[in-house]
């Protein structure tokens, strides 16, 4: 477990970095956005005082609390349910980073700073700890059910 928080601390700074520059460089635009790929991804500056979605807007600390709570069970069921590899370990730092990235926010702030927008598809707008919280979470499911067409492979063949 110890060998991969370097990962974990990698995606916290990238996180906290993106942010700062989207803080301090997309509201003074002249839109107050920047297209990548006009009408495709553009980086939008926006305050989500929710949860996912900005969905259940609560007091910044309940939320912080809140996070910082899922993150510790998160880490207990992983740490029990999911083979414990190097690929566990990775996604479940990139998990941590992400979470206490978003969770960052929420003490400095009292809100989320998200800046990628899908325009093409119109969905939420997000930031890096999202991403990497989405995909950790898709990583350590897809290892949670690898690992259990192995064990059912290995119980048919006894």
């Amino acid at each position: 477990m110890r060998k991969k928080w370097p990962i974990g601390l990698g995606v916290f700074i990238a996180d906290r970095a993106s942010k700062l520059a989207a803080q301090t460089l997309l509201p003074s635009m002249p839109s107050g956005s920047f297209a990548l790929i006009p009408g495709v991804i553009h980086l939008t500056y926006a305050q989500n005082t929710g949860i996912a979605f900005s969905i259940l807007p609560l007091p910044s600390w309940t939320l912080a609390l809140l996070t910082l709570a899922v993150l510790a069970l998160a880490t207990l069921a992983i740490r029990r349910w999911v083979p414990q590899n190097a690929w566990s370990e990775t996604l479940l730092w990139t998990l941590l980073g992400g979470g206490l990235g978003n969770c960052a926010d929420r003490l400095i702030y009292g809100f989320v700073i998200d800046f990628i927008e899908f325009r093409f598809v119109r969905f939420a707008i997000f930031n890096v700890a999202d991403i990497a919280i989405t995909c950790s979470c898709a990583g350590l499911a897809l290892l949670t059910l690898l690992e259990g067409e192995e064990h059912a492979k290995n119980t048919r063949k006894s």
